[in-house]
């Protein structure tokens, strides 16, 4: 068995119990529901910033950055904008997990609805 290999086994078994790789995130599910909470009682993201913590990692109880906060909602208004393409990458994940090669798309699946 060569490295690579023996690598990816590790990551699928790390994965099947719920480990994943990588540095967290700095801005946390609560405090994305915070943001958006505050920005539509008509705060600014630049008012919000100082109230927010890190909670893990090496900048842990630093506030985060203005462009990690607006990074985030660009990031959450994408999942809200198109959940079928989020959904859809999440099963061809699990397909590529499983074995399974995704079908292709054609471009009417590509394409937004207008």
């Amino acid at each position: 068995m060569n490295i690579r290999e023996s690598t990816l086994e590790g990551l699928d078994t790390a994965a099947r119990k719920g480990k994943h790789g990588g540095r967290p995130p700095v801005i946390t599910d609560d405090m994305l529901h915070t943001v958006l909470r505050r920005r539509a009682n008509g705060e600014s993201v630049e008012q919000i910033q100082p109230d927010l913590i890190i909670p893990t990692g090496k900048r842990k109880g630093q506030n985060p950055s203005v462009a990690s906060i607006y990074r985030a909602l660009a990031e959450h208004a994408k999942r809200e904008a198109y959940p079928e393409a989020v959904a859809q990458a999440h099963a061809d994940f699990a397909g590529l997990q499983a074995g399974e090669l995704p079908a292709p798309r054609t471009v009417e699946q590509t394409e937004p609805a207008r």
